[in-house]
């Protein structure tokens, strides 16, 4: 994660002028989505390898990436049942050819990994990200040599995907909202903040997230 921290600050940018923008107007903010935007803007640009300008969902909220990540959980008590079969008797439904998530879904966010790969390998691209950390292991650049096949990659970008969204996304919920609702507790988190960050000469560091306890 820590090789990823400036990826993730450089999308906190775009939280930070959305809710500018959003205070601006002075009405009540879905701050649930505010959430969820951000962490799509996040896990597209750490798991899937994509600028923050490619997946700003936060300047375009319908763009591709955001869209097909609705389609991941949605679904109703079809897809619900699908993954508690294909998580509990895995190699049945392998056998059965029981699918938990769309084709068309599944597809999208296959060809963008493909995509990156040939990109990255055909330009010689190196970028501190989750997608980078496969290609190494994938190109056997790693102490014991071990290796991945392109399906393995995807799967774990899938992994990081399903695992980082939508509890990344509540606990943001959680939290703001508890802040708004809650001056004491927001002075708080502020006052860590500027004690941590004065510490690093003013600049938001990886290991100063990490001193900031109350916060995390």
């Amino acid at each position: 994660m820590k090789s990823m921290f400036q990826i993730v600050m450089d999308c906190g940018k775009g939280l930070q002028d959305e809710i500018e923008k959003l205070c601006q107007l002075k009405q009540a903010v879905d701050i649930k989505e505010v959430g969820t935007l951000f962490t799509t803007n996040v896990i597209g640009s750490c798991a899937f390898g994509l600028e923050c300008n490619c997946c700003n969902c936060f300047k375009n909220p319908n763009n591709e990436f955001r869209h097909y990540s609705r389609k991941f959980f949605e679904g109703g008590i079809g897809s619900v049942l699908r993954t508690t079969l294909t998580l509990s008797f895995p190699s049945i439904c392998k056998k059965l050819g029981v699918i938990v998530f769309p084709k068309e879904t599944t597809k999208f966010y296959m060809d963008v990994i493909q995509n990156i790969i040939d990109f990255r390998e055909k330009n010689d691209v190196k970028r501190n990200d989750f997608v980078q950390l496969l290609l190494n292991i994938k190109n056997g650049a790693t102490p014991n040599g071990a290796s991945f096949t392109f399906d393995e990659i995807a799967a774990q970008a899938f992994v990081f995907f399903l695992g980082g969204f939508e509890t990344s996304s509540s606990t943001m919920t959680f939290a703001f909202y508890e802040m708004a609702k809650n001056q004491e507790i927001q002075d708080k988190v502020r006052e860590e903040i500027r004690r941590v960050v004065a510490k690093y000469d003013g600049k938001i560091t990886y290991d100063g997230i990490i001193e900031m306890t109350y916060m995390g």
